[in-house]
C-alpha cells in the first residue's frame, strides 16, 4: 500500500513574517522541496497551533526517505 510521511511542528497563529517547506531526502544530504498538504491544524489556545503536513511522495518500501521543515523568515 501507499505510504507517506508525516510531520507536526507548532506555530504562531497568523504569522505572516514566515514560511514553511517541507523537504526530502534519501540520504541526509542531498535535500529537495516536495509537495506537501497541511492534514491538520489544531488551535493550542495559547496563541500557538499544531500543524501537522503529509508529504505527497509516496515512501512505500523498499525506499528510505526522510523529511524536515524548513522555516525561513519572509520580507
Amino acid at each position: 500500500g501507499d505510504l507517506f510521511l508525516d510531520i507536526t511542528y507548532r506555530r504562531q497563529k497568523h504569522s505572516q513574517d514566515l514560511s514553511y517547506t517541507l523537504e526530502s531526502s534519501e540520504n541526509l544530504s542531498d535535500w529537495t522541496t516536495v509537495q506537501a498538504s497541511i492534514v491538520e491544524t489544531r488551535d493550542n489556545s495559547d496563541g500557538t497551533e499544531r500543524v501537522t503536513f503529509r508529504s505527497l511522495l509516496n515512501t512505500a518500501p523498499p525506499q528510505h526517505r526522510f523529511i524536515r521543515l524548513k522555516v525561513q523568515r519572509t520580507p
